[in-house]
């Protein structure tokens, strides 16, 4: 008797991450000369901007002194923030620490974040660069956001958030992107952690430090996986060529957090989470009680092929629509 064996879930996984490492492999293969000449056009260019000092940070801070450390408001690998003040403006002062600081891939996403801030105009909805210490320790001044993250007011059981409020907060985070992506900047990691809000309830737009610039955004394809799991477009996870519309992904697991006041795949790990997302198309349960219009635009946003996600340009008056009914309710 002749029994058929079905693949089981590990050998599917397994298959779906050699697949991912044979694109990577041929694709570096296919594109050997390009790579090989675009490293040599970057090492010359990190040459060149390290013979440069206060020209290559715009702003700049002559120094330490004129910065003021208050109560510590966050920390993570690249060092801490502190809440401060800065001529007279309550600020919050991002500082390198000394291990990080000795890292080149450390201080090159420093350098980053102060280029992309610096080059974009500004914009309500986007974090605006204050300063930028280039003495050690590094360190970045931005404007003090008084409520924190959206991942902290999602998180908090003491927050209570309406429908409105909510809308009105991803209101805010989709004209930030918009505005990122209409200069043709990707942020690469965008998550309820990045996005601040004010005093006012104004979202920003945060963290830079994996955000790419690039020439043309409707051509742009980019290879690698950057950001943080939980939000990560499948094609990121994959090692797949992706575009702008990996941010829109992203932005669908914030929406997702908004109506769920939950982690996503809080019950997976890492390793986990991403091969269901890669190779079965898992995504988070909605819950019930999610106004239909959001949940459609979850469902739009997370969609499997990038092309068929809607830009940012077009969620914004989507959102406003939605924002201005439960205005009413």
């Amino acid at each position: 008797m002749i029994h058929s064996v079905e693949p089981t879930c590990a050998e599917t996984c397994l298959d779906a991450v050699s697949e991912a490492v044979i694109n990577v492999l041929t694709w570096l293969s296919d594109h050997a000369a390009y790579v090989f000449d675009h490293l040599a056009q970057v090492g010359q260019a990190a040459e060149e901007r390290s013979k440069k000092d206060d020209d290559l940070w715009s702003p700049a801070l002559r120094g330490h002194e004129e910065l003021t450390l208050g109560a510590l408001i966050g920390e993570g690998g690249f060092g801490k923030v502190y809440h401060g003040e800065w001529r007279g403006r309550e600020v919050a002062i991002k500082v390198m620490t000394a291990e990080a600081g000795a890292s080149r891939g450390v201080i090159d996403e420093f350098r980053r974040e102060v280029s992309t801030m610096s080059a974009l105009p500004e914009h309500p909805n986007v974090l605006r660069l204050l300063g930028a210490c280039v003495q050690a320790p590094l360190a970045l001044v931005t404007p003090y956001c008084q409520k924190g993250s959206l991942y902290a007011m999602l998180h908090s059981p003491a927050m209570q958030l309406s429908w409105a409020q909510v809308a009105y907060l991803c209101l805010g985070a989709a004209r930030g992107m918009a505005h990122l992506h209409a200069h043709c900047c990707l942020h690469r990691d965008l998550k309820s952690g990045n996005l601040l809000v004010d005093a006012t309830w104004t979202v920003k737009v945060a963290d830079f430090g994996l955000a790419r610039v690039v020439l043309d955004l409707h051509g742009v394809l980019m290879t690698g996986g950057l950001g943080t799991f939980q939000w990560m477009a499948p094609e990121v996870l994959a090692h797949q060529r992706y575009s702008e519309k990996a941010d829109v992904f992203s932005f669908a697991i914030v929406l997702w957090e908004c109506t769920a006041r939950q982690v996503p795949y809080s019950g997976l790990d890492g390793i986990q989470a991403a091969l269901a997302v890669m190779v079965r198309g898992l995504r988070p349960n909605i819950p019930a009680h999610t106004p239909p219009a959001l949940a459609s635009l979850i469902r739009d946003c997370w969609r499997p092929v990038p092309d068929q996600r809607p830009s940012f340009a077009a969620l914004v008056p989507r959102l406003e629509v939605l924002y201005a009914a439960l205005r009413q309710q």
